[in-house]
């Protein structure tokens, strides 16, 4: 924990004083940085999720949604180890210096996209807070925020009114199967979230019938923003549906093709 402190002591006086820093060393996160003009990519794993896992996602998603374009940033950030993120175990307020550090410089206009999964959320709403409160207006200007089957979070963990205002653009996702009925576990707080931001938060809902998920299997649905076909057509797999993306489990990208338009309940194609 003094370590923890220190290193945010010292990040803070190095950006006040303009000094170049060494790559990323924040507890909970993997960053690598190679510039500020190229956009930036930052996702966010789901409860007990591993960081290498996450990297995995991370790579098929900079592959698949982004084709693969060189990015200014890109970070994997662990899952929480309680479903909660309380109390933290995740050192946003060291990644929240380390971004402002590298990105948030005179004349930096690249976008940062924070994608979270599932808990990831109260990660990533945390992070959010925590670059209102170091006074980062410019970088939460140029954050594009997706929040995958996850929560709007409160007190702490919360996106509220105040930050939703000051990011360039929200998108709350959640998955359907239209021919069963059946929704992602946390189809409710999405619209929930949507609801409380109306004209703010686009609500994206994923086309999950091609998904194999079983009916009412509402825990595979949460994971059909991670990948197309999940493993297991009852429940989750995080290891294998994180850490086991490609031609047979396709990663999820259908809402990165959003309209982007007002907000509205839009479906898009589940499939790459």
């Amino acid at each position: 924990m003094l370590a923890r402190a220190l290193r945010r002591i010292w990040l803070l006086a190095a950006l006040a004083v303009g000094l170049p820093l060494p790559a990323a060393r924040v507890e909970g996160a993997s960053c690598e940085h190679s510039g500020r003009d190229a956009p930036h990519l930052l996702v966010f794993g789901g409860w007990t999720v591993r960081t290498e896992w996450v990297w995995h996602w991370l790579q098929a998603l900079h592959r698949d949604g982004f084709s693969g374009k060189a990015m200014g940033s890109l970070c994997a950030v662990r899952g929480p180890q309680l479903a909660s993120f309380e109390p933290p175990d995740i050192d946003v307020e060291g990644l929240a210096a380390e971004l402002r550090t590298r990105l948030d410089e005179p004349g930096a206009s690249a976008p940062l996209h924070l994608i979270a999964h599932s808990s990831g959320s109260f990660v990533a709403q945390r992070l959010l807070q925590a670059l209102r409160a170091q006074g980062a207006e410019s970088l939460l200007a140029r954050v594009h925020y997706v929040n995958l089957d996850g929560d709007g979070g409160s007190g702490a963990r919360e996106l509220d009114a105040d930050l939703v205002a000051r990011l360039a653009d929200v998108r709350a996702v959640f998955a359907r199967d239209a021919q069963s009925g059946s929704e992602s576990a946390n189809a409710g707080a999405m619209r929930a979230l949507a609801a409380r931001h109306p004209g703010k938060v686009r609500l994206v809902v994923l086309d999950a019938s091609r998904s194999g998920c079983q009916p009412l299997a509402r825990w595979c649905l949460h994971m059909v923003p991670i990948t197309v076909r999940p493993h297991d057509p009852a429940r989750f797999d995080l290891a294998r549906d994180y850490g086991s993306l490609g031609a047979e489990r396709p990663v999820q990208t259908g809402y990165l093709s959003s309209p982007s338009g007002r907000a509205a309940d839009s479906l898009v194609p589940s499939a790459r």
